[in-house]
């Protein structure tokens, strides 16, 4: 008979709600952004500040995607939103590139 899972120990087949979109809960602590507050990269994120594409990569954790601070979709709630620093970490999340904005292509 197997153990029950820990509820702090993500399964394999965990990471995925409802929705399709990536459960960060289980990755730890945010990665640094290059000392950005999450405030700012919210406000650059709203304004689709397109200076600031590549310097920070914003994750929508109820849709599964992450994007470029200019992307055209509507912006998510910001409690479904995480930042990563690089294509490769927001990968690593369990997240895949918008098709809008196409953050790979970068």
């Amino acid at each position: 008979m197997s153990e029950p899972l820990d509820a702090r120990q993500p399964d394999s087949r965990e990471g995925f709600g409802k929705t399709g979109g990536a459960d960060l809960a289980y990755h730890g602590p945010m990665p640094d952004v290059a000392g950005l507050s999450r405030r700012f990269m919210i406000e650059r994120a709203r304004a689709r500040d397109a200076a600031w594409d590549g310097r920070f990569y914003t994750g929508v954790l109820s849709t599964g995607i992450f994007c470029l601070p200019s992307c055209p979709a509507r912006p998510p709630r910001e409690d479904n939103v995480r930042f990563f620093p690089s294509v490769d970490e927001a990968r690593r999340a369990g997240l895949r590139p918008c098709l809008r904005c196409r953050p790979e292509d970068f």
